[in-house]
C-alpha cells in the first residue's frame, strides 16, 4: 500500500517577469495538465520549439490579472513534480521557457490543482487470503469522482467507475503474490499520478506433505522424548499431533522453540515428554494443519503407530488380620486396582522384611474385584511379611508396600458332646449315634470308639472316622447287647479332646412272621414251567428265601431247595420239576423258608402242584395231486409239549404195514410234498404226533394218486 505525506511551503517568492525582446522569445508552453497525488503534483506541457531550453514552474494560491505567480523550480524536459504540497488546497501552476541565453519567455496559461491523499487496503490490510473473492477499503477525497482497479499496471481492459469507500474484487486463480493497480479522478478531472497499489497472497490450499515421528519399533514408558515432525511447506500456520481418539493433543511448533529446530521453514515439530499417565497400545499418530490463509489440510496419519506401556498403579494393603479361631493364617485386603489392562494380582510372602517379586508366591488372583486373601498353610506363632503386585497384560507391575502380620497360637479343639445312642427300629443289630458339632476351624477329623467296657479309649475299635459328618449308624451287633462310645477330636496339628462316654443296648432279635405261599393251579400238558407265588417279607433285617419241593410219593425227607433268593422283593420263581414216572400223572409239593438277618426262620404254608400229561389230539388232513407228485397238508397241532411229527405212507388203508416216510420236530408245519410216489398209483397217508414224553396220536390224513 502506498501512503504518501502531506504539506506545501505556503511563500510565493517575488515575481520575476522576463525581459522581452520579441524576435528573441522563446516560445510559450501550452496544453499544460496536472496529475495529483499525495502532497504533490506531476506537471507536463508542450512546447513548438524543441530547441534546448529549460522551464521555470510557477504557483499561486489563486488566480486572478492582479496574481503574483512565485518560481518554484526549473526542468530541462517539459515535466516537472512539485512536492511538498499541502494536501486539499487549490493550486495554481504555470510554466515558462527560457532560451540558451537566458532570456524567459511568456507564461502559460495556468492549470488549477488540488493535492490529496489517496489510498485503498485489500481485506482490511491483511497479508494473506483464501479466498479469491476480497474487499478493498478505499480512501480518497470526498471530491473524488471516479476510480478503476486492475492487477494490470497498465489498467488493460479495466474502466473508469463511480467512487465508493468499499468495493469488492476477485483476484486471479492461481495462488501466490496478487498486486491490485487503482487510479482516481477528482471533481476537476485530474488524475492520481502513479499506481497506488496494495498486495495481498491468496492461499487456497493447505497440504501435509510428511508426518513423521522418533523414536519407533519399540514401546514408550512415561519420561520418555518423542520428536514429532509435520512437513507443511509454509510457514506461520497451526499444526498439532493427537494420539488415537484424542488421548494426547500435542502442538507443534515452526518458531525455533519446543523442539522446532528452525523458525519459519514450513515444518512444524515438537518434543513431547510422554505423560506420566498415559497407558495404551498400537495407537495411530495424526497430523492436522491449518495454514496462516485459514486453509484445513486433510488429516495425515504417520506410517508407524505408537505404544506407551506404564507399569500400573501399585495398590494399598490396608487390612492385615487373623481370622477368628486360626492359627495357620493370615487375611489381607487391599484397594482395587485402577489398572486399565489389569490381568491379575500376585501376593508374595517373605519370614524376613524386604519381600519382592522373587520371594515366595503366595497366591495368584484374576479378578480385579478380589481384593482378599487368605494365605493359609503357616507356622504358629510367626511373623510373616507380604507386598502385592498388579500385573498388566503387557507383563508390567507395581508392587504395594510392604506389611506385616503374626499368625495366631494354636490350641486344643473343644471336646464335643456325645449324646445318648438309641436302639434302630425294627432292627436288632444296630445303634444310632451323634455328638456336636466342633467348632474348630483347624478340625481335621472326628474318630468314634466303641468299646463293651465303660472305659473307651484309643485302643478300642474305631468304628468311624470323618471330617464333617456328626452322625453314625454301628451296624453288625450282637442283639440285646451293651455297647460304649466316645468321640475323639484331631485338629490338624494332631492336637485331640474326647467327649463323654455313652452307652447303649440293641434291640431283641425275634423271629420273622412267616410268609404266605400262594396255591398253584395247571392245566393239561402245562407241566414244564410252574410259577410259584408267595407275599412279600417286609422286616428290615431279611436274608433270604429258601424254596423247597418234593414229589408226593415220596417222603417229605427228600424235599429239595430248588431256589435261593436273596431279594425281598423277588416275591416269584419259575420252576421246572422232572416228569419222569410212568403215569401221566404226578404230584409235587413247595414250601418256602424264611431267613432274617440274626439266622431266625419261619416256614411258609405248603401248597400241592398237580401235574398231567395227556395224548396229543387227532388233527385233520388231506391228499391231493400235482402235476408230478402228492400234496399231502394237516391241522397244526396246538400242544403245549409238542416232541415232533412222524409222517408215514402205504398203497394199502391199514396202517399196519405203513413206512415213515417225514419226520420233523418243528410245530408249526403243515405239508409235505410226496415226489416219490409213482404215476396212476393210490397212497394212503397218517400223521403220528408225539409229546415230550413220547405220548402219541395217530391221525388219518386221507388218500391220493396223481
Amino acid at each position: 500500500m502506498i501512503l504518501f505525506g502531506s504539506g506545501c511551503s505556503r511563500d510565493i517568492p517575488n515575481p520575476s517577469e522576463p525581459i522581452v525582446i520579441d524576435d528573441q522569445v522563446p516560445p510559450t508552453p501550452f496544453g499544460l495538465t496536472a496529475a495529483v497525488g499525495d502532497g504533490f503534483v506531476e506537471l507536463s506541457w508542450t512546447v513548438a520549439d524543441t530547441s534546448a531550453f529549460t522551464f521555470r514552474i510557477y504557483i499561486a494560491a489563486h488566480d486572478s490579472l492582479s496574481t503574483v505567480y512565485s518560481r518554484i523550480g526549473e526542468s530541462t524536459v517539459n515535466s516537472y513534480t512539485a512536492s511538498n504540497l499541502q494536501n486539499g488546497d487549490a493550486l495554481f501552476f504555470k510554466i515558462s521557457s527560457v532560451n540558451a541565453v537566458g532570456f524567459e519567455g511568456y507564461k502559460s496559461d495556468s492549470i488549477m490543482v488540488v493535492p490529496n491523499s489517496f489510498s485503498f487496503y485489500i481485506d482490511g490490510g491483511n497479508t494473506v487470503t483464501a479466498s479469491r473473492d476480497v474487499v478493498l477499503n478505499i480512501f480518497a477525497p470526498e471530491e473524488t469522482r471516479l476510480m478503476r482497479f486492475s492487477e494490470d499496471s497498465t489498467f488493460a481492459g479495466s474502466q473508469w467507475e463511480n467512487y465508493s469507500s468499499t468495493r469488492g474484487f476477485r483476484l486471479s486463480s492461481s495462488d501466490g503474490s496478487k498486486t491490485i493497480y487503482c487510479r482516481f479522478r477528482d471533481a476537476q478531472d485530474k488524475t492520481t499520478t502513479g499506481n497506488i497499489s496494495d498486495s495481498i497472497v491468496l492461499d487456497t490450499r493447505a497440504a501435509i506433505d510428511s508426518l513423521t515421528f522418533s523414536p519407533t519399533g519399540s514401546p514408550l514408558v512415561p519420561g520418555d522424548i518423542v520428536h514429532f515432525s509435520l512437513y507443511a511447506g509454509e510457514p506461520e500456520g497451526d499444526g498439532v499431533i493427537m494420539i488415537g481418539e484424542n488421548i494426547v493433543i500435542i502442538p507443534l511448533y515452526d518458531n525455533g522453540s519446543g523442539g522446532d529446530q528452525a523458525a519459519d521453514d514450513g515444518i512444524y515439530e515438537a518434543d513431547y515428554s510422554i505423560a506420566g499417565y498415559l497407558d495404551f497400545e498400537s495407537r495411530d499418530v495424526f497430523a492436522d494443519f491449518i495454514d496462516y490463509a485459514g486453509n484445513e489440510a486433510p488429516r495425515s496419519v504417520a506410517d508407524n503407530r505408537i505404544t506407551v506401556r506404564r507399569a500400573p498403579d501399585p495398590v494399598s494393603i490396608y487390612s492385615v488380620t487373623i481370622p477368628d479361631g486360626y492359627y495357620d493364617r493370615v487375611q489381607l485386603a487391599w484397594n482395587t486396582s485402577v489398572a486399565s489392562d489389569f490381568a491379575q494380582y500376585r501376593v508374595y510372602r517373605g519370614i524376613s522384611s524386604g519381600v519382592d517379586s522373587t520371594s515366595y508366591l503366595a497366591r495368584v488372583l484374576t479378578s480385579r474385584s478380589a481384593t482378599t486373601v487368605i494365605d493359609t498353610g503357616l507356622t504358629e506363632n510367626t511373623m510373616y511379611y507380604y507386598r502385592v503386585y498388579v500385573v498388566d497384560n503387557t507383563g508390567l507391575w507395581g508392587g504395594s508396600d510392604e506389611v506385616s502380620g503374626m499368625s495366631g497360637q494354636d490350641q486344643p479343639p473343644s471336646p464335643v458332646t456325645l449324646y445318648s445312642p438309641f436302639a434302630t427300629p425294627d432292627y436288632y443289630d444296630r445303634l444310632e449315634l451323634s455328638w456336636s458339632s466342633s467348632g474348630e476351624n483347624d478340625l481335621l477329623r472326628y474318630e468314634l470308639y466303641r468299646s463293651d467296657d465303660p472305659l473307651v479309649d484309643s485302643l478300642d475299635a474305631i468304628v468311624f472316622s470323618s471330617q464333617s459328618q456328626t452322625s453314625y449308624t454301628d451296624s453288625g451287633l450282637e442283639a440285646d447287647s451293651l455297647y460304649y462310645y466316645a468321640v475323639l477330636t484331631t485338629d490338624l496339628t494332631g492336637n485331640t479332646s474326647w467327649s463323654n462316654i455313652v452307652f447303649g443296648r440293641t434291640n431283641v432279635d425275634t423271629p420273622p412272621e412267616p410268609i404266605t405261599l400262594f396255591p398253584v393251579v395247571t392245566e393239561p400238558d402245562y407241566y414244564q414251567e410252574i410259577t410259584i407265588d408267595w407275599s412279600e417279607f417286609s422286616e428290615n433285617d431279611f436274608h433270604s428265601y429258601r424254596l423247597y419241593r418234593w414229589r408226593e410219593d415220596l417222603t417229605r425227607s427228600d424235599s429239595a431247595i430248588v431256589a435261593l433268593i436273596s431279594e425281598s422283593g423277588v416275591t416269584s420263581f419259575i420252576d421246572s420239576p422232572p416228569f419222569d414216572v410212568v403215569a401221566d400223572t404226578v404230584n409235587y409239593w413247595y414250601i418256602l423258608h424264611l431267613y432274617d438277618e440274626g439266622g431266625n426262620t419261619a416256614p411258609s404254608d405248603s401248597v400241592r402242584v398237580h401235574l398231567i400229561d395227556s395224548a396229543p389230539g387227532i388233527v385233520a388232513g388231506s391228499v391231493r395231486p400235482s402235476a408230478n407228485s402228492l400234496i399231502v397238508s394237516w391241522t397244526i397241532s396246538d400242544i403245549p409239549d409238542f416232541g415232533n411229527y412222524a409222517l408215514l405212507r402205504d398203497t394199502d388203508s391199514d396202517p399196519i404195514g405203513a413206512v415213515t416216510m417225514y419226520v420233523s420236530t418243528n410245530q408249526e408245519i403243515g405239508s409235505f410234498e410226496d415226489e416219490n410216489a409213482n404215476q396212476g398209483v393210490t397212497y394212503f397217508y397218517w400223521l403220528d404226533i408225539y409229546d415230550l414224553r413220547n405220548n402219541n396220536s395217530r391221525s388219518p390224513l386221507g388218500s391220493g394218486s396223481w
